[in-house]
């Protein structure tokens, strides 16, 4: 059991503090009642492995989410994991592992709010990568410490993370997300828990041959059961964390193919923006605006329609 916080909190905060550490054992495995531990980490019962798992993550989730609106308790929630991450008893155990998982978890979330508990965790995963080279702590405190160096330079995030972002922080593994093109295809992107829109964007240029030249470009956030109509599309800022959208798209229920994120340009610049040198550019702008003009978004006359159906045939079809 824990007597008190590891940090200077006030009396109510104190309370907070012994249910952080109440819930990292929850966490873990362990059921902490009246100063007793009770491991519950090697419960092999198959019927109930699916709803722990479920269980851990909502706790990791409500554990998260409230350290994330309060700096005291986010300082306090570092300490604690770093001192269940300290010459653990049983380095190999589940127990071990889901205290790396959830110290993960919180780093790819937000870095510790004051400079001297962001020193002591940049300390501590260096030193357990270092010292711990070939087992399973030393990979959770290298993929830690990766984790911190690139978050440090992104925006907080909102939210806690979700689901499918806690089960990767605990298999040491990056995200993934699936990008649409107006032209229907899909291009899958893999990324860290510090990749924000313009990370997304970059990466998705590159993939598809975009110039430089090329600008304007957005993600959008598309929800289809959105109503009224087009209230449902939004162009994330660039600084905006992917995770917070994935986050968001989880708390509201949405199903993948609910909400989708759409690359598409955004801003139309110069004399002739829909002329470019760049032949992917000009194949993203023509279906971008054979959609808009499909949802009613561009007004167009008779003779325009008609021979943008005619082009439209001539590319599915040919000569």
């Amino acid at each position: 059991s824990l007597p008190h916080s590891l940090t200077k909190l006030n009396e109510a905060e104190e309370v907070a503090a012994m249910q952080i550490f109440k819930d990292i054992m929850s966490h873990a495995g362990l059921n902490v009642n009246e100063g007793s531990t009770t491991n519950l980490a090697n419960n092999n019962s198959i019927s109930s492995q699916e709803s722990d798992s479920d269980d851990r993550v909502a706790l990791a989730q409500a554990l998260l989410q409230r350290c994330l609106q309060k700096d005291t308790l986010l300082s306090e929630l570092y300490v604690q994991l770093i001192k269940q991450t300290t010459d653990h008893p049983d380095p190999s155990s589940r127990v071990s592992a889901r205290h790396w998982a959830l110290l993960c978890a919180a780093v790819g979330a937000a870095l510790p709010p004051t400079k001297p508990v962001r020193r002591l965790l940049l300390a501590h995963l260096r030193y357990r990568g270092t010292a711990l080279h070939a087992g399973e702590e030393g990979k959770f405190a290298r993929r830690a410490e990766q984790i911190a160096l690139s978050i440090a330079q992104v925006p907080r995030r909102l939210a806690a993370p979700s689901k499918e972002e806690l089960l990767c922080a605990a298999a040491r593994r990056p995200l993934h997300v699936r990008v649409l093109l107006l032209d229907g295809k899909q291009h899958g992107l893999v990324f860290g828990p510090a990749a924000t829109a313009d990370h997304l964007v970059a990466m998705l240029r590159e993939k598809i041959g975009l110039s430089d030249a090329a600008s304007g470009y957005a993600l959008y956030e598309v929800c289809a059961n959105s109503t009224p109509a087009g209230t449902g599309e939004r162009a994330l800022s660039g600084a905006e964390r992917v995770g917070d959208v994935l986050a968001r798209w989880e708390k509201a229920g949405a199903t993948a193919a609910a909400c989708r994120l759409v690359f598409k340009k955004r801003l139309f610049l110069g004399d002739r923006p829909l002329h470019s040198q760049c032949v992917a550019e000009m194949e993203l702008l023509y279906y971008q605006v054979l959609h808009a003009v499909r949802h009613d978004r561009l007004p167009i006359e008779t003779d325009e329609a008609v021979m943008l159906a005619a082009l439209h045939a001539q590319v599915v079809n040919g000569e």
